[in-house]
């Protein structure tokens, strides 16, 4: 919608909220912390799958993960390297530049999707390992306000 004040013929501009650097820097030693103390062994994490390794995952952690600023990109380096720790088991140091790339291009979409859910925009069921060719999500569009259907009604016609 055109801002229709004078002087200003330009449209107004969405602001999406960022977490600052004196935010960022603190809530990624938060994740550098909460990686580092895990102690589950790698087979382990393994088997309990990609939707485990979030849980401990707060939302700022991953809301940074997204950000697409140098505090959003050392987040998500180390969250990937940790996927390919934990769910590949191979230290990412050994990985190709395709298989980083690849794998990058599936994860980072599910720490977005992983944010709907908590907020509860969509549910979804992440696969143990959603970086096989043959991995299937299990989602659905959750509700954006209350229904006000009784049951029984009709929906016209």
């Amino acid at each position: 919608m055109p801002d229709t004040t004078s002087g200003n013929r330009g449209w107004k501009k969405q602001k999406i909220p960022r977490i600052g650097p004196e935010e960022a820097a603190r809530v990624f030693a938060q994740c550098e912390h909460l990686l580092d103390s895990a102690t589950d062994l790698v087979e382990d994490q393994r088997r309990a799958g990609f939707a485990q390794f979030l849980v401990p995952l707060h939302e700022q952690i991953l809301e940074l993960a997204v950000q697409p600023d140098s505090w959003g990109e050392r987040t998500r380096a180390r969250l990937i390297s940790e996927v390919f720790a934990r769910l590949r088991g191979i230290p990412v140091e050994k990985a190709s530049v395709e298989e980083i790339v690849r794998i990058s291009n599936v994860v980072v979409p599910c720490f977005l999707l992983e944010l709907g859910r908590r907020k509860h925009h969509i549910d979804i069921q992440f696969p143990n390992d959603p970086c096989e060719a043959s991995a299937r999500f299990e989602f659905r569009a959750g509700p954006s306000r209350p229904n006000f259907r009784t049951p029984g009604a009709s929906s016209g016609g």
